[in-house]
């Protein structure tokens, strides 16, 4: 794992109401036009007017000069923690972690397991470059049975909390460390296990391309838990299709055939409850639903240039067989196309359908930790939008200097 850095963070003063201001905006960038505080973070990373670059550089300078974003004084590695209500409402779920800076020229040490949309890229780097901060940290996560990291991180949550609040339901706490001795331990401990990039690709190959044009955007914010000791979970990414060709459902069953045995299913609901194993999908349209189980072996033969641990992938054999093979975009094709659009909530999924914004939704049941870590041991990427990892951090507590510590 690089090694990890203790920063001068921005954050809001403490006078400032933080449930008023920040928001779980991580792939929800519509919330900006239904949220109008002046000082919501969201200006900074998904802003809304014309040059939007400059538009959030407006808004950082304006936070900071007007004191609504404060700089710590003292170097430290921050503490985050947030704590939800279980789906049976008996218990928490709890994730916990530690805040810190990485050096770009070190960033080798991190690995990645997607591959990233570049159009989405590109509008990333330009934000960064502009405004030189980083609003939200790239998450990343490590195995390690011990828990004496955890144990400092208590400490730190109880002794030097600096942000404790709750909205909707979610409480938020932020504390930080500032003892050498003990971000000394912190750095000998995570530098000896491997750390993997859950949430945020676009974000940390944004800094890569910046750090390669720029040398002084060295720094990259992140945010490290252990998987051994957080309730944190894989969520599947959904594909929707828009204007493909539409298929009645005798047609799309003669299609589906060669690969897949098909169900027709009753309502999208029910395909829901069909989706059991490896290789179980789902194919919705407005006039029908279906049920797909692959054939077996055919995972096998996808002729796409990768590792096995990728080509046996739910999301592979979806894309390779559902999507090139039915519907006639090509691999190449796929990872740029604007016809492809992800979602991970059914019932968005749905109400792209029923708008008519979209016109097939493609289900599958996702990733295990265990084949993202197989495949990244190996150097392997998945295809973009593979993963998507609960619970997210929100954006907009801690605030990091791309260029200063």
């Amino acid at each position: 794992m690089p090694l990890l850095l203790p920063f001068r963070a921005y954050r809001y003063h403490t006078d400032i109401n933080l449930s008023a201001v920040i928001m779980p905006l991580e792939n929800a960038p519509q919330v900006i036009n239904r949220f109008e505080h002046q000082h919501s973070s969201s200006h900074l990373m998904y802003p809304d007017e014309g040059g939007k670059s400059l538009s959030a550089m407006k808004w950082w300078q304006k936070a900071l000069n007007e004191k609504v974003v404060i700089r710590d004084e003292k170097a430290a590695l921050y503490i985050y923690e947030q704590s939800t209500p279980d789906s049976s409402g008996q218990g928490r779920s709890l994730q916990r972690g530690v805040i810190g800076m990485i050096s770009m020229e070190d960033d080798k040490q991190l690995l990645l397991h997607e591959e990233v949309i570049l159009e989405q890229l590109e509008q990333r780097v330009r934000l960064l470059d502009t405004t030189g901060i980083q609003s939200s940290p790239t998450h990343g996560f490590y195995t390690l049975e011990t828990t004496l990291l955890e144990e400092l991180m208590e400490e730190a949550l109880h002794v030097h909390c600096i942000v404790s609040h709750e909205f909707q339901g979610t409480t938020y706490r932020i504390g930080k460390i500032t003892d050498p001795k003990k971000i000394a331990l912190f750095q000998e401990v995570l530098g000896a296990v491997p750390a993997y990039l859950a949430d945020g690709h676009h974000r940390y190959r944004s800094s890569q391309v910046l750090y390669h044009r720029d040398k002084s955007a060295s720094y990259h914010l992140i945010y490290l838990t252990n998987i051994t000791h957080n309730d944190m979970s894989i969520l599947p990414t959904h594909r929707l299709l828009k204007n493909v060709r539409d298929f009645s459902l005798d047609r799309m069953i003669s299609a589906l055939q060669p690969y897949f045995h098909c169900e027709v299913c009753a309502s999208p609901e029910e395909v829901v409850k069909q989706l059991k194993g490896r290789y179980g999908f789902g194919l919705i349209h407005r006039n029908y639903a279906l049920s797909l189980t692959l054939k077996a072996g055919l995972s096998k033969h996808i002729p796409w240039v990768m590792d096995e641990s990728v080509k046996d992938i739910a999301t592979t054999v979806l894309h390779y067989y559902l999507i090139e093979k039915v519907f006639g975009i090509s691999g190449q094709a796929q990872v740029q196309s604007r016809l492809i659009a992800y979602q991970n909530d059914l019932i968005d999924c749905l109400d792209e359908l029923n708008a008519f914004k979209t016109d097939y939704i493609l289900l599958n049941n996702g990733v295990t930790a265990e084949e993202l870590m197989n495949a990244t041991k190996k150097g392997e990427r998945m295809l973009p939008k593979s993963t998507c990892f609960v619970p997210k951090m929100v954006s907009g507590h801690i605030f990091g200097d791309i260029r200063s510590l």
